[in-house]
């Protein structure tokens, strides 16, 4: 479809990684909290405050999008607290009226779509890099150095550090995606078995390729920063067992 399956492949690998860097950091950022105040209440505050940006604009594109496509819209809600099951730890939430899947999706995936579009603009027009070019992609001692030397470097770096550990779909966000992908599937194989579709229309491929390239740059920057940010938790971590004999249950 795309003229060669290795954009899309690097875009997979991309995507895992970052749900498992995303998975770590999780643990880790209020891990490290935790070691160094010791009270669980104020690491998940203070995890929640360090990824406020992100929240609020993850509850925003909610908002904004289900306003656009004319899907009610009731109570918002900010700050951490643990879903009913207990087993994670919930930033905030936008309540929306049941609708149809395709809706439904379009505003599970609006966080995904802004605070990408929000780190390429950080990207380009404050950390100076050449956005959407192959060979600026290959280039990652070149992305820290510019990144680096960058005038406020830290406070972009810092933003798109909270906006992309915010702006993967959350599990709710994610329930209509299966019918919807269903329904897609089946349409699709019935135009091609009956002859309405032997070819992909070229704009469609030239959208798709586009929308590769810009989640593969997004999510390439966002994975360097998190790896980053992931090292220093694990050596602040290492760094309080050796001082004060304090290590997370993961660890023992």
């Amino acid at each position: 479809m795309l003229g060669s399956w290795e954009p899309l492949l690097v875009l997979l690998v991309l995507v895992l990684c970052l749900v498992a860097v995303r998975r770590a950091l999780n643990q880790h950022l209020p891990g490290a909290i935790y070691l160094v105040t010791r009270r669980e209440e104020w690491a998940f505050l203070l995890l929640y405050i360090v990824l406020l940006p992100g929240v609020l604009l993850h509850e925003l594109s909610h908002w904004v999008s289900a306003k656009l496509l004319g899907v009610r819209v009731g109570a918002v809600s900010l700050g951490p607290k643990s879903t009913r099951d207990g087993k994670r730890i919930e930033m905030g939430a936008v309540q929306i009226a049941k609708t149809d899947p395709f809706r439904e999706s379009l505003v599970g995936v609006a966080p995904l779509v802004t605070g990408s579009g929000l780190i390429l603009c950080i990207a380009r027009y404050r950390l100076g890099l050449e956005v959407l070019s192959a060979g600026g992609m290959a280039d990652v001692p070149g992305w820290v150095h510019q990144c680096l030397t960058a005038p406020d470097a830290w406070i972009w770096l810092y933003l798109i550090f909270a906006v992309s550990n915010a702006m993967l779909p959350s599990e709710s966000d994610r329930r209509p995606w299966g019918p919807l992908l269903l329904y897609g599937a089946a349409v699709a194989l019935l135009f091609y078995f009956v002859g309405g579709i032997r070819r992909v229309p070229d704009p469609v491929v030239g959208l798709g390729a586009a929308a590769v390239r810009y989640l593969t740059w997004a999510f390439g920057l966002t994975a360097v920063v998190d790896l980053v940010v992931l090292a220093m938790l694990l050596a602040i971590e290492v760094l309080v067992w050796l001082l004060l004999g304090r290590r997370l249950p993961w660890f023992r």
